[in-house]
C-alpha cells in the first residue's frame, strides 16, 4: 500500500498552487509591514524640525525664567553620541562670547526631568540654569536633592560631548 502511494507521485499541481498562494499572502503581509515601517519613519522625519523648535523654546524659556539676558539661540548642534535620544543642544551668540545651550533629560528621584545648561570653551563645567516645564518649589527641591549627584555629574559631561561636536563639525567656539 505504501508502494502505490509514493509511485503515484503525489498532487504535484496542487502542492504548487498551495505554495504559490501561501507566497502571496507572505508577500502581502510583507508589503504592509514595509508601508507601516515607511509611514513611522516619514511622520519621525517630519516632525524633527518641531520637536527642535519646542525643546529651542523650553530653552529660551528657562533662561528668561532665570533672569539670564543677552542669550540668543542660533542654531542647532547635531551631537554624535547616545546622548542625542535625551539631549539637544544649541549654539548661543552671547555678549560673554559663543556658547552652547543644552537641554538634557536628566534622571532623577522624582523621574527623569528635563535640565537646562549652559557651556563655553572657556569654562571646565556647564553651568546649570533650571529645569523646564517645573513649578518654582518642585524644582528647588529637585535641585536641592540632585544638586550633588545628578546635576554636578552632567555639568562635567556636557562640555565632553560639546568638544566632540566641536571637532566633528569642525564649528570653533
Amino acid at each position: 500500500m505504501l508502494e502505490e502511494d509514493v509511485s503515484e507521485g503525489g498532487n504535484e499541481p496542487e502542492e504548487q498552487f498551495l505554495y504559490r498562494e501561501m507566497l502571496i499572502k507572505c508577500g502581502i503581509f510583507c508589503g504592509i509591514l514595509a508601508g507601516i515601517f515607511g509611514i513611522l519613519v516619514l511622520f519621525t522625519l517630519l516632525g524633527r524640525n518641531s520637536w527642535k523648535t519646542g525643546l529651542k523654546e523650553k530653552i529660551v524659556q528657562v533662561l528668561n525664567d532665570n533672569l539670564i539676558e543677552g542669550y540668543e539661540l542660533t542654531g542647532w548642534v547635531r551631537l554624535r553620541s547616545g546622548l542625542t535620544a535625551s539631549a539637544s543642544a544649541y549654539s548661543v551668540s552671547s555678549k560673554d562670547g559663543a556658547q552652547y545651550a543644552v537641554i538634557i533629560r536628566i534622571p532623577t528621584l522624582y523621574g527623569p526631568v528635563p535640565a537646562v545648561y549652559t557651556c563655553s570653551s572657556l569654562e571646565e563645567d556647564a553651568r546649570f540654569i533650571g529645569f523646564a516645564d517645573m513649578n518654582e518649589e518642585i524644582s528647588l527641591r529637585i535641585e536641592s536633592a540632585s544638586l550633588h549627584s545628578q546635576i554636578e555629574y552632567w555639568g562635567r559631561r556636557l562640555p565632553e560631548f560639546l568638544k566632540t561636536a566641536e571637532k566633528q563639525d569642525g564649528a570653533a567656539l
